[in-house]
């Protein structure tokens, strides 16, 4: 059965112009957009925790297949969607245009 493919806000280096760009190829872009939050470095990447009260985060809107979707998490660090014991979190947000 195919899954439908999924809308994923990149921000860092993920963007076009970031050194890890190149793993968006095949995706679609679909517009720039932004999300409240609050932007922390650790170490040497940028993580975000959603805050409604916080700050205007810019990132990229892409519609992605579901194996690139299982490509990004193995980048971030996850094998087989495993989230216990990592940093790394995919939730759904609203991302503002």
């Amino acid at each position: 059965m195919n899954q439908a493919p999924e809308l994923v806000f990149v921000y860092g280096t993920l963007r076009r112009g970031g050194s890890n760009h190149f793993r968006m190829a095949g995706a679609e872009f679909v517009a720039a957009g932004t999300i409240a939050g609050r932007m922390y470095r650790i170490d040497w990447y940028p993580g975000i925790v959603l805050d409604p009260a916080g700050d205007e985060i810019h990132g990229e809107l892409y519609l992605v297949s579901p194996e690139m979707l299982s490509a990004l998490d193995v980048f971030e660090g996850l094998s087989a969607g495993e989230m216990e014991g990592s940093e790394y979190r995919r939730i759904q947000t609203q991302v503002m245009k």
